[in-house]
């Protein structure tokens, strides 16, 4: 199922925002029953990476910020928008390196693209 798309007020045509957030899970992917939002997956590829495949594929990404839940996620780090595969990654950090945090009701990622047109 492709975004669902709203109006957005902006000084450019083709400016879609893509948000939602999902709870950390060990390592493992985040449980389905986590993820909140629509028009995208995410799954954990590798320690502490995430990887959030958007259901509709972009030219680019003007901006993607996210924010961390919780006390467990001391840092974390946003990967390039991949336009060929739709996708960029969250890393989460503890003491500095790469980690796999914990499954718990505080511990979760928000993202929100702004995503410059057309699709891809």
């Amino acid at each position: 199922m492709g975004a669902i798309r709203h109006n957005v007020r902006s000084h450019r045509q083709g400016h879609i925002i893509v948000a939602g957030s999902f709870g950390t899970n060990g390592t493992s992917s985040p449980a389905s029953t986590g993820i909140k939002g629509q028009g995208f997956t995410v799954a954990r590829t590798g320690t502490g990476v995430f990887t959030v495949t958007l259901s509709d594929k972009y030219a680019d990404a003007d901006a993607i910020t996210v924010t961390a839940h919780g006390t467990a996620i001391e840092d974390f780090q946003v990967g390039a928008y991949n336009s060929s595969a739709g996708t960029f990654t969250i890393t989460t950090l503890v003491s500095g390196s790469a980690a796999d945090v914990a499954s718990g009701a505080a511990n979760r990622l928000s993202f929100t693209c702004h995503m410059k047109g057309p699709l891809c």
